[in-house]
């Protein structure tokens, strides 16, 4: 709702309007979507706008006088009336055309006292400020009160003009005048009241859906990942909440309300009327696509969220499955590191002797064994990686990045245990030709010399 001592030019659609004198008598082809003010005001006046930045016409038809002696805007009981121009072919004009035209206004002042149109009019122009094109002033019953009467026209930005009951029909077609104005355009006022609160109230309910699903939407449209195992357990469990809350969003529910209203819709006696005599009803026959178009963006805007839940279901799952397999080979990367160390420190002694080079060898060979127990898990992790690799994993570089290093890493260092077991090898077999020739013992500097290649001297 919204007043007329507080409306200001921002809460209206911004129409042009036209003034030249031309336009004066202009007839726009109309149709009536009505808005009512409850009888008796005693507040100041209110109007309901139409969600949609249509042209409207304001029509107040007449009202008996209050028992009151005060002739004031506040002592008449009006209803409110827009307009709106129906859609191509009927109007010659396109809406664009027509909305530069601005409002046009019709006041029924017969059975009112003429001094309340100046308050009138003043609300108008300062609620309506350079959005009013014309306003059409039905004489009073009393034609020569309004001699005594003189309301400024020329204070008001838009045209006023006064016209009979029986000369609006040359300004206005009958068509789409109400029976109040000797048309015949059909209207149930009471009806479009139930109608349209019933509309009002569903698109309130299903605009607030909507915007939940979008900002569900913003959520799994997300592209970041997180950096450690324990952050992508989180995200999914978050995930799995966000699940929830889109199979608890009551769409079922505002499609049977969406479903009830345009059953309403149908059945009311405009929208029969409308399709019974071939003349449309704007309003009315307008409701029935803007409720469906919300119904299918409902149903849509859900399964596109599902679609794109599932996505990101995928890349969270494939973000969980590299965190695991980043820690598997990180624990690799630390073994194979941390057993080169020793292995390097021991790596230069060979054996004093024979049964020395024995035991080297065989503590070499229970290293080697507990090693390649270890490439089980070094092969297991590589097959994961290859895995991924092969399910279109997002972040297939960075996996192949570390499959890689991680099978380099191991080769270098299965290569230094193989030459480690050759050199012990070669010195047990050198230590015990020496005992079979000399019987005894062999100097280790020697040792190593013959067994590198070097001469003896």
């Amino acid at each position: 709702m919204v007043c007329f001592d507080s409306l200001s030019p921002s809460s209206l659609p911004a129409f042009s309007t036209s003034h030249s004198p031309s336009s004066l008598f202009l007839y726009l082809p109309l149709t009536i979507l009505p808005l009512s003010l409850p009888p008796p005001l005693s507040h100041p006046l209110t109007l309901s706008l139409p969600p949609l930045p249509l042209l409207p016409s304001l029509s107040l038809p007449r009202s008996p006088l209050s028992s009151s002696s005060c002739h004031t805007i506040h002592s008449h009981s009006f209803a409110t009336t827009f307009l709106l121009p129906p859609p191509p072919p009927p109007s010659p004009r396109s809406s664009e055309e027509v909305i530069q035209h601005g409002f046009t206004v019709i006041v029924d002042m017969r059975g009112s006292k003429w001094d309340s149109i100046k308050s009138l009019l003043k609300i108008l122009q300062e609620s309506f400020p350079c959005c009013i094109h014309i306003a059409l002033i039905i004489k009073p019953d009393n034609f020569w009160q309004k001699q005594r009467t003189n309301f400024g026209s020329s204070k008001f930005e838009f045209e006023t003009t006064m016209v009979s009951l029986e000369g609006l029909s040359k300004v206005v077609d009958p068509s789409q005048l109400t029976s109040d104005f000797e048309g015949s355009l059909e209207y149930n006022h009471d009806e479009w009241i139930e109608v349209r609160v019933a509309f009002e109230e569903f698109t309130g309910h299903a605009g607030h859906m909507l915007s939940r699903l979008e900002e569900m939407q913003e959520v799994v449209a997300r592209k970041d990942f997180p950096t450690d195992l324990d952050g992508a357990r989180r995200m999914i469990e978050e995930h799995a909440t966000l699940k929830k809350k889109v199979i608890k969003a009551p769409i079922e529910e505002l499609d049977t309300e969406g479903q009830r209203l345009l059953q309403r819709i149908q059945s009311s006696e405009s929208y029969r009327n409308s399709n019974a005599s071939g003349v449309c009803n704007a309003d009315t026959q307008g409701l029935v696509p803007r409720v469906a178009t919300l119904l299918d963006k409902l149903h849509s805007t859900r399964q596109h969220l599902h679609q794109a839940w599932h996505i990101r279901k995928l890349q969270l799952d494939q973000c969980f499955q590299l965190r695991l397999f980043e820690q598997d080979a990180e624990k690799m990367f630390d073994w194979i590191m941390a057993n080169k160390g020793l292995f390097l420190a021991g790596y230069t002694e060979i054996g004093n002797n024979h049964p020395h080079a024995m035991e080297l060898q065989t503590q070499h060979n229970h290293f080697a064994m507990n090693c390649m127990n270890v490439y089980v898990n070094i092969n297991r992790i590589m097959s994961v990686g290859n895995r991924l690799l092969e399910s279109g994993h997002y972040a297939s570089v960075q996996i192949k990045q570390i499959s890689g290093q991680l099978e380099a890493e191991w080769k270098a260092f299965a290569a230094a245990l193989d030459e480690r077991s050759t050199l012990l090898e070669m010195s047990a077999a050198f230590h015990q030709k020496c005992d079979q020739v000399g019987g005894g013992g062999t100097d280790t500097r020697h040792t190593q010399e013959h067994i590198r290649g070097r001469p003896i001297n």
